[in-house]
C-alpha cells in the first residue's frame, strides 16, 4: 500500500496477475493474456464496462486519467459463441505529472511524468523510480535508501521562485543510486553532510551548487563524505559550478573525458578525491605483461578497460583473481569482440587467446551482479603449452593430444601433397572444437558433426599449402585427452541407406525394425547433404511417417499446387495443437526462428525484407504517444540450402497458405520507444522440391525405408514476442533499463 495526496492505492496487483498483464506508459495501457484454444474472439473490460474487442491477444487502451485505477477483466468467445470464464483481473494505477505532498513509500517500482516534490518524505525503499521529464524538488526528502532514481530530464532542488529552499537529497546506503539525464542544481538551505555519506550520483549535463540563503547550512548544501560518489559522464563538455566551494564539494569525484578539456570549472579542485574513469576504449588503463595489477569497481555498474600489446606472438591468457564474480571481453586494435568469459576458474574469468606480437588489444572487465562493487586482481601471462608450437600431421596418420588445462589450445600443422577434399576430426570423450586456418585466416570452424560431441571437418585443401588446425574443448573448463585424424574426403554415392550394417544399429524398432532416429543417425555419418538440426528432423520425421496415420486427426485445408490440381492437406499447426508438437510457450520454435539471420535483416538475393526493416517501417508510421494495430502479411526467402536443417527447409513461405503473416499492438512513448505485442506465423507447405535432385533422392530412400509413408503437409510456425524498439539504446552499466529485443538487439 501507498498514498499518494491522501488517496490509499493497492499496488500489490500493478504489474501481473496470473495470465493478464496490463503494460502501462503515459495514458496508455496495454493489456495482454494467454492464448485460449479455440477463441475466436476477445472481449476486454475496464471496471466493468466493456471497451473492446480483439482477435488477438492484446488490447491498448488509451486516454486513461492521472490517478485513476482501472481494473480490466477478459473473456474469450468461440466460433459457436461459447464463452471463457473470465480471466482474473489486473489493475493499474496511471500516473502523469505528479505534486507529492505527503509520505510516500514506493512498494513496487514506478513511473511518472514531471514530478514535484512539495514535502514529506519520498522513500524509494529499494525500487527503481523513473522520471519521464524533469524533477523539481521544493521541499520534503528524497530518500534514496538503496533504490535507483533514474530523471531523464533535470533535477533541481530549488524554491518554485528559483530560489533557496528546504529540501533534501538523500544517500546513505552502499546501492543508492541517482541518474540525471539532464543537470543538476541544488539550492537547498539544508546541510548534507549527514546525507551525502555514500551511494553514486550521475550527471549527464552540467552541475551547479549554490545558495541564495545566507547561512552555513545553505553553503554546504553539498558536502558529500564517507564513500558518497558523483560521476560526471555526459558526452560534451560539462559546466560544474561550486558558488560555495569553501564549505561544498565532491567526495569522490569520477570523469570520463579529459579533465582540462572535457569540464569546465569555476574552481578546483572541488573534491576529495579525482578518478579518471576507465569505462572506455579511449580511457584505457595501459598494462604491462606478466605484471598484475589491482582494481575496484567504485560504483554500482562500473566498467573497466585495459590496454596491452604484446612483444612476442603466442597463447596468452587475460585473467583476473580475487573473490569478485568477474566478466570479461576481449577486443582487437579496431574493437572487434574476440572472446568473452565468465567464471573460468571459481567466479574468476580467464580467456585463453593466441595474440599477435606488436599488436594492441583490450580487455573490458565488470562484475556480474551490478548492483556489487569490489575489488579484483589484473594480469595478462604467457601460456606455455606441450602443444603451442605446431606440430605436423599427414594425411592418413593419426596423432593424439591433450587438453591439459582449462582454456587449453592445441595446434597443429598439415600440408596436403595433393589438392582435394579432406575430412579433419577428433576421437575424444570431451567435447572438442576445430578450427581451420590458412595464412592466419580462418577458412573452416566445426562443433559436433562428427561422432557424439567430436568435431568433423570437410574442407578442399591446396596441394603445397601449410594450413593450421586449431583444437579446444567446447567447455572451457573441460580437459582429457584426444586423436586427430586427417584422411582424403571420398564423396558417397547417393543410394539407398538401407545396408545390412543398418540393421544392426538399431534401437527403437517401429514396424519392420528400422528406427528413424538410426536411419538419420546412419545418414548423417555416411551423407554430409544429410546433416540435420532439430527442426529440419521434426519436419523430415512428419512428411517421412505422415502417411501413417499421425496427421489424421490434424485439421486440413485445400490449396491449388503448382500444376493446378486442388490437393487437401493437413495442417500442423504447431502453435495450437496440442496432438502433435504444440509450442504455444514459445519455449522451442520461436526462438529457433530468430536465430535466423536472414529472417531478422533479409535476404537480399531472394528479394525479401528482414524482420528488422518491415517492423522497422511500421514503427516509424505512429505518431508520438500513440498507438497502432499491425496486421502484416509478407513473403519470407531465408537460408537455402539442400540439408534437414529447419532454416533450409523452412526457405520460404508459401502465400497459397498464409504466407508470413505479423500482426498485433504498439504503442510508442513521448521519447520514441516502442513497445509491441506481436504475433509471427510463419506459413509453408512441406513438400519435396524436384528441381533439387536430393529432395528426389530423399523420396527414394523414404520409399526404402520400412513403415514409411511420407504425406505432405502445411506447416504453421508461429510464435509470441514483445519487441522493444529504442530510440536511444541504453549504455551496458544502465541494467535497470529495458533494452531493444529481436529483432533490432544488436
Amino acid at each position: 500500500m501507498y498514498k499518494v495526496d491522501d488517496t490509499v492505492q493497492d499496488l500489490s496487483q500493478f504489474i501481473t496477475l496470473d495470465n493478464i498483464e496490463v503494460y502501462f506508459s503515459e495514458g496508455i495501457a496495454i493489456i495482454t493474456w494467454d492464448a485460449v484454444s479455440g477463441a475466436a474472439l476477445y472481449e476486454i473490460y475496464k471496471n466493468g464496462e466493456l471497451v473492446g474487442t480483439s482477435n488477438i491477444t492484446s488490447y491498448t487502451d488509451i486516454g486513461l486519467s492521472k490517478k485513476m485505477e482501472y481494473v480490466y477483466i477478459v473473456k474469450a468467445y468461440g466460433d459457436l459463441g461459447s464463452v471463457s470464464i473470465e480471466s482474473d483481473s489486473s489493475t493499474t494505477l496511471s500516473m502523469l505529472a505528479t505534486t507529492i505532498s505527503t509520505d510516500l513509500t514506493l512498494v513496487v517500482d514506478a513511473v511518472y511524468g514531471d514530478l514535484y516534490l512539495n514535502g514529506g518524505t519520498l522513500d524509494l525503499n529499494g525500487h527503481v523510480l523513473t522520471i519521464n521529464g524533469n524533477l523539481t524538488q521544493y521541499n520534503g526528502i528524497l530518500e534514496i535508501n538503496n533504490g535507483i532514481l533514474n530523471v531523464t530530464g533535470d533535477y533541481k532542488i530549488q524554491s518554485s521562485s528559483a530560489l533557496s529552499c528546504p529540501g533534501i537529497l538523500q544517500m546513505t546506503e552502499t546501492a543508492d543510486k541517482v541518474v540525471v539525464g539532464g543537470s543538476f542544481l541544488t539550492d537547498s538551505r539544508i546541510d548534507h553532510s549527514q546525507y551525502l555519506t555514500s551511494g553514486v550520483l550521475e550527471v549527464r549535463g552540467n552541475f551547479t551548487q549554490r545558495s541564495s540563503y545566507s547561512d552555513i547550512s545553505a553553503s554546504s548544501n553539498f558536502n558529500a563524505s564517507g564513500t558518497h560518489k558523483v560521476l560526471l559522464s555526459g558526452p560534451s563538455v560539462q559546466v560544474i559550478v561550486f558558488a560555495d566551494y569553501n564549505c561544498s564539494k565532491f567526495n569522490t569525484l569520477i570523469i570520463t573525458k579529459p579533465l582540462d578539456t572535457g569540464y569546465t570549472f569555476n574552481y578546483k579542485p572541488v573534491w576529495n578525491t579525482l578518478v579518471e574513469d576507465e569505462s572506455s576504449f579511449d580511457n584505457a588503463y595501459t598494462i604491462i605483461i606478466e605484471s598484475e595489477i589491482s582494481r575496484a569497481f567504485d560504483f554500482t555498474g562500473d566498467i573497466d578497460f585495459f590496454k596491452f600489446i604484446p612483444l612476442v606472438s603466442g597463447l596468452y591468457s587475460i585473467e583476473t583473481t580475487g573473490s569478485t564474480d568477474t566478466v570479461e571481453e576481449l577486443y582487437n586494435y579496431d574493437y572487434t569482440l574476440l572472446a568473452t568469459n565468465d567464471d573460468l576458474v571459481d567466479l574468476n574469468a580467464k580467456i585463453i587467446y593466441y595474440l599477435d606480437a606488436d599488436q594492441t588489444y583490450f580487455t573490458k572487465i565488470w562484475n556480474y551482479n551490478n548492483y556489487d562493487t569490489g575489488t579484483y586482481g589484473f594480469k595478462v601471462v604467457p601460456q606455455y603449452d606441450d602443444n603451442l608450437q605446431s606440430r605436423a600431421i599427414e594425411a592418413g596418420d593419426s596423432l593424439t593430444g591433450i587438453i591439459d588445462c582449462p582454456g587449453d589450445i592445441d595446434i597443429f600443422e598439415f600440408t596436403p601433397t595433393e589438392t582435394k577434399e579432406y575430412a579433419i576430426e577428433s576421437d575424444s570423450n570431451i567435447d572438442l572444437t576445430g578450427k581451420l586456418y590458412n595464412n592466419s585466416n580462418q577458412i573452416g570452424f566445426d562443433d559436433d558433426s562428427g561422432i557424439d560431441y567430436n568435431f568433423k571437418l570437410i574442407q578442399s585443401l591446396e596441394a603445397g599449402e601449410t594450413y593450421q588446425i586449431s583444437i579446444s574443448g567446447f567447455y572451457k573448463k573441460d580437459t582429457g585427452a584426444y586423436s586427430l585424424y586427417i584422411t582424403p574426403y571420398v564423396t558417397e554415392q547417393y543410394g539407398s541407406l538401407l545396408s545390412d550394417s543398418l540393421t544392426e544399429i538399431v534401437e527403437e524398432p517401429i514396424n519392420d525394425g528400422i528406427s528413424w532416429r538410426s536411419i538419420i543417425a546412419y545418414a548423417e555419418e555416411n551423407f554430409d547433404w544429410l546433416k540435420s538440426d532439430w527442426v529440419g528432423r521434426e519436419i523430415l520425421i512428419a512428411w517421412l511417417f505422415g502417411g501413417d496415420g499421425r496427421l489424421d486427426s490434424l485439421p486440413k485445408q485445400t490449396i491449388t499446387d503448382d500444376d493446378g490440381i486442388e490437393v487437401t492437406l493437413p495442417v500442423w499447426d504447431i502453435y495450437t495443437t496440442p496432438a502433435y508438437g504444440k509450442d504455444s510457450a514459445n519455449l522451442y520454435w520461436g526462438p529457433y526462428m530468430m536465430k535466423s539471420y536472414k529472417l531478422t535483416n533479409g535476404n537480399p538475393i531472394e528479394n525479401s525484407r528482414g524482420l528488422k526493416e518491415i517492423l522497422l517501417q511500421e514503427f516509424n508510421d505512429i505518431e508520438m504517444g500513440s498507438i497502432k494495430n499491425i496486421s502484416i502479411t509478407e513473403n519470407i526467402a531465408i537460408e537455402n540450402g539442400e540439408q534437414i536443417i529447419g532454416h533450409q527447409y523452412l526457405h520460404g513461405t508459401n502465400a497459397k497458405v498464409g504466407g508470413f503473416k505479423i500482426t498485433g499492438t504498439a504503442s510508442k512513448e513521448s521519447n520514441g520507444k516502442v513497445i509491441a505485442k506481436m504475433h509471427f506465423e510463419w506459413n509453408d507447405v512441406i513438400d519435396p522440391n524436384f528441381q533439387y535432385d536430393t529432395d528426389s533422392l530423399k523420396v527414394q530412400i523414404a520409399q526404402e525405408i520400412p513403415g514409411s509413408s511420407f504425406q505432405n503437409y502445411i506447416a504453421k510456425i508461429a510464435w509470441d514476442h514483445i519487441v522493444i524498439m529504442n530510440t536511444d539504446e541504453p549504455s551496458l552499466w544502465e541494467f535497470w533499463k529495458e533494452r531493444s529485443s529481436w529483432p533490432f538487439a544488436e
